[in-house]
């Protein structure tokens, strides 16, 4: 999850967010972005890694994470993630802290937690596995 956080911070324009006005040491962060990663033959414009790699990464650790601690209860589990991610969207819809509102993260989201729920579902307690 840290790495999906600090690929956010490298990855996207954080000029903008209202984080930086509650703790502005992140701005060294800009610095780093401006000076190092544009001036590098990384380049980050792709659409698809920039916009929306860090929200597969997070929630692929938000499952792993839950997975790992609530392996017991299936159900509670997964509404509890899909809760957190709808959340921070909405979150983000109403005041953007961390980012800006899209409908497209909220579908992959859904699509990794439900990889996830059928996976538990079906490998799980299937008699192959270990």
């Amino acid at each position: 999850m840290l790495i999906s956080i600090l690929l956010y911070l490298l990855i996207h324009d954080i000029n903008r967010l209202y984080i930086l006005k509650l703790c502005p040491q992140l701005r060294f962060i800009t610095y780093i972005r401006n000076y190092v990663l544009e001036k590098s033959i990384i380049n980050f414009e792709n659409k698809i890694i920039k916009n929306y790699l860090v929200d597969f990464l997070w929630i692929l650790s938000l499952n792993f994470i839950m997975s790992y601690y609530y392996s017991k209860d299936k159900i509670y589990k997964y509404i509890v993630i899909i809760g957190i991610s709808f959340l921070s969207e909405i979150l983000q819809y109403i005041k953007p802290i961390f980012g800006t509102f899209d409908f497209v993260d909220l579908g992959i989201y859904f699509i990794v937690t439900f990889c996830f729920f059928i996976y538990d579902c079906y490998y799980k307690s299937s008699k192959y596995s270990a």
